[in-house]
């Protein structure tokens, strides 16, 4: 996961040009993890743009959802799980459309972590948009059963071990 206080943003790129504001953002999000607001609404302006990612988005996503699994009780944004979810459902649609090696496996390691998030999120209060947050989650998951993440090996059936909670699928989180 690339630090929040690293250079590297920098040279990311989002829908407006340099990443450099979103460690910032994620920051204030992850501060204040109860609220849909502002820096929400900043995030998913840069990062998923009318459904097209760029690769802070892919860099942002390990951030999103360590951030939600480290909120402590109470009713998370509905952001912690949407936007990851919405910037893996443009992934899986359009896959040349970015393809980070850097940050890769960073990202596929926090995508299988979605699962645990959705668990712990159902496990407290929830409110509808969250709910249907939680849905729509297993709904683009499920879609990513026909569409294996690039290191995949054929055979592999990475959707149906991540949705069966099967410790397998982390073996294909592993460099081939």
């Amino acid at each position: 996961m690339i630090p929040l206080d690293s250079s590297k943003w920098e040279q990311l790129r989002h829908a407006y040009g340099s990443a450099s504001d979103i460690p910032d953002l994620l920051r204030d999000v992850i501060r204040t993890p109860y609220e849909n607001g502002g820096a929400w609404f900043d995030l998913w302006s840069a990062l998923c743009h009318q459904g097209d990612i760029y690769p802070a988005s892919v860099a942002a996503v390990p951030h999103i959802i360590a951030g939600g699994l480290e909120a402590k009780d109470g009713i998370l944004a509905t952001g912690f799980i949407s936007l990851p979810v919405s910037i893996e459902e443009s992934r899986m649609k359009r896959p040349e459309q970015i393809r980070p090696d850097d940050i890769e496996s960073d990202y596929r390691k926090a995508i299988l972590q979605l699962r645990d998030l959705c668990d712990l999120v159902t496990s407290r209060s929830t409110t509808p948009s969250l709910r249907q947050a939680i849905q729509f989650a297993g709904q683009v998951l499920r879609v990513r059963h026909g569409a294996p993440l690039p290191s995949q090996k054929e055979g592999d059936d990475l959707g149906e071990l991540f949705l069966a909670g099967d410790k397998r699928a982390e073996h294909l989180l592993s460099p081939d």
